[in-house]
């Protein structure tokens, strides 16, 4: 795997390099804010990470309390589980209401508006292209070589759509989990791992983590001051019962086209500028080595059913999770015409 380049920290920090500041104590910079200690839970008092317990503490993950605090129930190495606080941050929630007032409040773009799109955070489509390619502000790029921003941001607004989900809903478990690793919890820095972490628990389903960070930054496309120093793997098994379903829905695929679909429906390789561009932008990447697929992340963290996926791309899911979001697939609104669904994600 090639690493993207490592890029000159600049201007303002941003959440991600705080996580490593955060993570390696210098000298208390973006200190995670103050937070309870601890919570009530069935008439016992639960403390938080870094307190660890030997056992579940039953709590759902995640579990809001009264007061708003959301916490993750995390799985240890040593079998060990512990509650962290994982509440947004502000900055987590912000949207890019000037270019996508509609966005900011459905969670869903307005395909005709972000199709007659010029500008995005000032920077204009054509440039937040060209920095997207492999090779420019990353060996890995943003977008694959023959996508382009709006392309990629329309196709991925319909996908959404469909499955019945918004931008806002499938960052929100990605943010928790940045919010998790921040807090130190296993991070040994000294080699740039997780070694402690093992993984969490989500909507009942266990998943697993590992993680590895650089010294240096990576810059967004955007004009936003986002950057990033995490890599991060996320995945969980499928049940014996999705295994069987999808095995029936695609009995005719070859068993390594069969292997690629359930990684490509279990597992994501993801960092922490991801689930701010989600949030933004509704921006999940092209088709590159850290593209945070929308399927994926609903599936994972059991935002809904492989049932339901499936029913909405029926017969069609080892294509849509791979097809590159081209112009000639991606007729966006407002170009030449009325919108037309792209051929992968047209229901035929």
């Amino acid at each position: 795997m090639q690493p993207r380049p490592r890029a000159k920290i600049r201007g303002p920090w941003p959440v991600g390099f705080c996580f490593y500041l955060l993570c390696t104590g210098v000298g208390g910079v973006c200190a995670a804010p103050t937070a309870p200690d601890s919570l009530r839970w069935n008439g016992e008092r639960i403390a938080f990470f870094p307190a660890t317990h030997a056992r579940d503490p039953g709590l759902p993950s995640p579990y809001r309390s009264p007061d708003g605090t959301v916490t993750l129930t995390a799985k240890l190495v040593d079998g060990r589980e512990a509650v962290v606080a994982v509440t947004l941050t502000s900055e987590q929630r912000v949207v890019d209401t000037a270019d996508f007032p509609v966005l900011a409040r459905t969670g869903l773009h307005d395909e005709r508006a972000l199709s007659d799109t010029r500008t995005i955070t000032g920077r204009s489509v054509a440039e937040i292209t060209s920095l997207g390619r492999p090779g420019r502000l990353s060996a890995s790029g943003f977008l694959a070589d023959d996508e382009d921003i709006l392309s990629v941001l329309v196709a991925d607004n319909r996908l959404v759509e469909r499955l019945g989900l918004t931008h806002r809903a499938l960052a929100e478990p990605l943010s928790y989990v940045m919010n998790l690793v921040a807090t130190d919890i296993g991070v040994v820095w000294a080699n740039h791992s997780f070694d402690g972490l093992a993984g969490f628990s989500y909507n009942g389903i266990e998943i697993r983590i590992k993680g590895t960070g650089t010294k240096g930054g990576q810059q967004s496309i955007f004009a936003d001051g986002i950057e990033g120093a995490l890599d991060l793997d996320i995945w969980r098994e499928l049940t014996g019962r999705e295994k069987r379903f999808l095995k029936k829905a695609y009995r005719s695929l070859p068993a390594d086209r069969f292997a690629a679909l359930v990684d490509g429906l279990s597992r994501i390789h993801t960092g922490e500028m991801e689930p701010q561009y989600i949030t933004r932008y509704g921006f999940y990447e092209g088709h590159t080595e850290y593209r945070t697929d929308p399927l994926a992340i609903a599936l994972i963290f059991g935002l809904t059913t492989l049932e339901k996926i499936e029913a909405a791309f029926p017969g069609r899911l080892p294509q849509v999770l791979t097809e590159h979001y081209t112009r000639d697939r991606v007729r966006p609104a407002g170009s030449g015409g009325d919108a037309a669904p792209s051929r992968q994600l047209r229901n035929e």
